[in-house]
């Protein structure tokens, strides 16, 4: 089974379009662009106050009056593992060395407790956050209900990372234990992964092992034409 890892909509669009906009209005409070927690607020805000009605879905909102009750939840940070490291991997060594920090990190909005879309903030080479992307509701939803899944399971909260791996269309939440162990947590149900129920976490060398071998078994795009 193969799905796509970033639902690549226009919801970015509109947002670069809105915050374009927002450089002609009025300057807004200052924010610190070392803290990604205060410019996603700052970013969230400044959509808030720039949609209309002709914008609000597109943003993913079901109404305007949504739009000014939207609050973010709590980040996760997101790493990638890419295909050629993936597939020379050894899966006893420690999964961390090819999960590569892609300096994101992807906030849930909510309107009432019910997850709307993902906003996203990326640090720039100068350490400096911006706004990246506005959208992909169906990831952000499944990450928040995973999360309450796993959190009730285990009777915990817990720091959570999203990790993906596009190469083979999988990515997984993960953790780290009190001993230094990751784990990594289904948010999919995929048989090509084993019998993991979503919201079931699994030693992360494990879980490598498995995707080692789809890594092994894929195919290279063709190119357009071929």
């Amino acid at each position: 089974m193969q799905y796509t890892i970033i639902n690549h909509l226009p919801l970015s669009l509109v947002a670069s379009v809105l915050l374009a906009c927002a450089a002609h209005a009025a300057p807004p409070a200052p924010t610190d662009p070392n803290d990604p927690v205060a410019v996603a607020t700052q970013s969230l805000s400044t959509l808030g106050k720039l949609a209309t009605q002709d914008t609000y879905a597109e943003l993913g909102f079901q109404s305007l009056d949504e739009v000014g009750k939207a609050k973010l939840g709590s980040p996760v940070s997101v790493y990638m593992i890419r295909l050629d490291e993936l597939k020379t991997l050894d899966p006893a060594a420690d999964p961390k060395n090819v999960m590569h920090d892609l300096k994101e990190r992807l906030f849930p909005v909510h309107v009432g407790g019910s997850t709307r879309t993902a906003l996203v903030v990326r640090q720039d080479a100068a350490g400096k956050w911006k706004m990246a992307s506005l959208g992909d509701a169906a990831t952000v939803k499944l990450l928040d209900e995973v999360r309450s899944l796993h959190g009730k399971a285990t009777g915990k909260t817990h720091e959570y990372l999203l990790v993906k791996v596009p190469a083979v269309y999988q990515m997984f939440l993960a953790r780290t234990d009190g001993a230094g162990k990751m784990h990594l947590i289904t948010l999919r149900e995929d048989k090509a992964m084993g019998a993991s129920k979503k919201g079931e976490e699994r030693p992360a060398n494990t879980v490598m092992g498995l995707l080692q071998k789809l890594a092994r078994e894929s195919k290279p795009l063709e190119k357009p034409g071929n």
